[in-house]
Formats: C-alpha cells, sequence, structure tokens
C-alpha cells in the first residue's frame, strides 16, 4: 500500500487568523471564507476545485468538482454527516493526469484516502484538510428530520448545519441551524439544547473511526488545514469580524505558501501563536473526541424510538440541570448570579446558610432561591 507522506513539509507550519472582506463569502462560510479566497486562486488559473454539496433530492453529501467561482456555493459550508467521497477520487485523478491544477477539500481522512488512491504525489495537487470534530451517518441525521417534520406536519427539503446571521459568529454559529420546509417555512434553531446538536455536540452520534482518529494533532496532512478560531476577541479582532466570523488557516508546506502568495487582496491574514487560542480552543488539535458512554444505548434504540424522546431520556440529567440554571438566571438576574456563583464555593463549609445570607444581601425573598435548594437536594 501506498504510504502517505507530505511532501515538500515546512519544517514548522505557518498559523495565521484570516478572514475574507466579503459580506457574502463571509456569509456563505463556515468561519472566514479561508477556503474561497484558496479555492479561487485554482479557479482563476483553469483548475478544479472539489467540494462536499448536499443533494436535496436524496439527503445525500457527496463531493462534487466545480470550475468556476460562482459555483464555488455549492461547496460552502459545514455537513455534518459522511460525504461520500470515493466516487470523486477517480475524477480527481483524470484531472491530475491531464495537467491540470486540482484543489481537494474534506476531512484528513479524506485527504489520505485521496492521496492512497493516488499512490504518487501529483505537483499540481493541493489539498486542504477542515478541522474535524467528527462527522455522524445520514440515517441519524434522517431521524433527526423525521422528528422535526413530525412536529411541523410539513418535509424539510434542507438542513443548513452552520447558518450564520442567526446568532454571531463569535457566540458560537455552531450551534445555529436552518431547516427549510418544502412549502417555503423555516425554522430557525439557536439553542444548544436541540436533539440534533446535543447529541452531536456531545459526541453520541459519531462514526466509531472518529473516536479513534487518526489524523488529529498539529502534524497535518494537508498542504492547508483550516478551522474556527474560537476563543478569539476583541482584543485582536474588531467586532465586525467576530459576528461574522475568522479562521485559522495552518501552511504546512511549501506549495501552500507559494498558493498564500497568489490570494485576492480582499482576504486578510495575520501571524498568530497557535498554543495561545486555536489548539487549546479546538480539541481536534491535540486529540480525537472522547466516546460517549451512552452511545451503544443510543444506537441500540434509535430505529425503533422516536429520535426526540431517546434524546431526552439519554440526556435527562443535564436537561434538568439546565432548566434549574435558567430558572435562576430569570428570578434573580446577572447580579444574584455572580452572587450565587461565588456563593456555591462556600457551600462545603457553610451550607444552606450562605443562600439565605444571599437572600438578605440582594432583598429577595428566601423562595426566590427554591430551585437552588431543589438542585442541591438533587445534586446535580
Amino acid at each position: 500500500m501506498y504510504m502517505v507522506q507530505q511532501v515538500n513539509k515546512l519544517g514548522k507550519s505557518d498559523w495565521y487568523m484570516a478572514w475574507y472582506q466579503d459580506d457574502e463569502v463571509l456569509m456563505n462560510s463556515s468561519s472566514g471564507g479561508a477556503f474561497t479566497a484558496i479555492a479561487e486562486v485554482v479557479l482563476q488559473d483553469n483548475g478544479v476545485v472539489f467540494g462536499a454539496t448536499f443533494d436535496e433530492k436524496t439527503w445525500d453529501v457527496y463531493h462534487k468538482p466545480v470550475t468556476y467561482i460562482e459555483e464555488l456555493n455549492d461547496i460552502r459550508g459545514s455537513k455534518y454527516y459522511q460525504s461520500q467521497a470515493f466516487l470523486a477520487y477517480a475524477d480527481c485523478k483524470k484531472y491530475l493526469d491531464a495537467g491540470i491544477e486540482v484543489l481537494f477539500s474534506g476531512t484528513a481522512c479524506q485527504v489520505a484516502a485521496l492521496k492512497n488512491y493516488l499512490g504518487k504525489s501529483y505537483d499540481n495537487l493541493i489539498t486542504v484538510d477542515v478541522l474535524c470534530h467528527g462527522v455522524t451517518s445520514k440515517s441519524v441525521v434522517k431521524k433527526y428530520a423525521t422528528a422535526e417534520e413530525r412536529k411541523a406536519r410539513q418535509p424539510i427539503k434542507s438542513i443548513a448545519f452552520r447558518q450564520k446571521g442567526l446568532i454571531p459568529w463569535r457566540n458560537g454559529c455552531g450551534a445555529s441551524m436552518l431547516l427549510n420546509y418544502a412549502d417555503g417555512t423555516q425554522k430557525v434553531i439557536t439553542d444548544g439544547i436541540d436533539s440534533f446538536f446535543l447529541a452531536f455536540s456531545g459526541n453520541l452520534i459519531l462514526r466509531p473511526s472518529c473516536y479513534e482518529c487518526h489524523f488529529t494533532g498539529t502534524d497535518r496532512i494537508s498542504d492547508f488545514t483550516l478551522s474556527d478560531y474560537w476563543g478569539v476577541d476583541d482584543t485582536c479582532a474588531s467586532e465586525y469580524n467576530l459576528e461574522k466570523g475568522i479562521s485559522v488557516m495552518v501552511v504546512n508546506t511549501v506549495k501552500a505558501r507559494d498558493l498564500l502568495n497568489r490570494v485576492s487582496k480582499d482576504f486578510i491574514y495575520g501571524p498568530i501563536d497557535p498554543m495561545e487560542r486555536a489548539v487549546p480552543c479546538n480539541l481536534a488539535f491535540t486529540k480525537p473526541q472522547p466516546r460517549n458512554e451512552k452511545r451503544a444505548s443510543f444506537f441500540a434504540e434509535y430505529q425503533s424510538t422516536d429520535y426526540d424522546r431517546l434524546i431526552h431520556k439519554l440526556y435527562r440529567p443535564y436537561l434538568i440541570k439546565r432548566c434549574v440554571k435558567q430558572g435562576v438566571k430569570m428570578v434573580v438576574g446577572p447580579k444574584g448570579v455572580a452572587m450565587i456563583k461565588s456563593t456555591f464555593k462556600k457551600l462545603a463549609g457553610g451550607g444552606i446558610e450562605n443562600l439565605l445570607s444571599l437572600s438578605a444581601y440582594l432583598n429577595l425573598p428566601v423562595m426566590s432561591f427554591q430551585p437552588i435548594l431543589i438542585a442541591h437536594s438533587l445534586a446535580i
């Protein structure tokens, strides 16, 4: 078997924060539009770009080639379940053998699969891996969609997993989703307790191989690695960028460094220290996601049980805790929440009496703290 190896790898990767200065590009990109900037260089030189797209008829996610900048929107954005990339590998080889420049984007394992399929390195191949939390399967997404369709009494036409504009990017647009129904109506989801996001972000529904991923860490397999710049704040980025999105762009090879010199002047990037925010705030730069201990229970039941009901059963302790926290915030406000956090640190020594002191300080009736007392007694 051909062993995957990186050609002309830099001794040390270059790390940047980056964004595209174009509202349309930013709003149609998962983070800062770095993929678009790289892809435009290849397409302007009559090359081909491969990326993942969503088929509204079959609900398949699969890799397809695009040859015009106007087609890039088809392969922008996050798809949280497995892409069928294997059919694209042969097409990719045909273009490469014809001397055409090819940009292939996907998860790191898909890039590795392509390189193994090709069996040799190509000077006209550029690879981009998108830092990956892990992927789920089409069948799980369809079960979730069926539950949502039942509630809406309308079939879902498509799902946008990372919908910008619903909440600011800095607030976690990874948990903002848009369901597009067949009758033209939409459902906006921005709550982290949505049953799909609970399962996905909680590592309940990832593929088995994702928990043992060989492609995590900072030693990357591709020419470029792209991710969200989670953890960035207004000390080094404008409010506009924090609202619209910022990418981490890792340049791993001489080839990638050369291409970066050809990007649009509207693409802005600057060097960063990866250990300050990029690595600590993106687990996949360190290790795979941990397997959820309830994963086996989910897959034993999900085919025969209503999806929402199953998720709520498995996450019941978490949902109760969240409900209590929200109830407390509504009752006592931000000042009270800060005091409660301080008080809970002292509960081991002072017990419930501290809550009575807090009540007197805020001039609130003791009954205001009923949710906290319940939470304390339930030890949640």
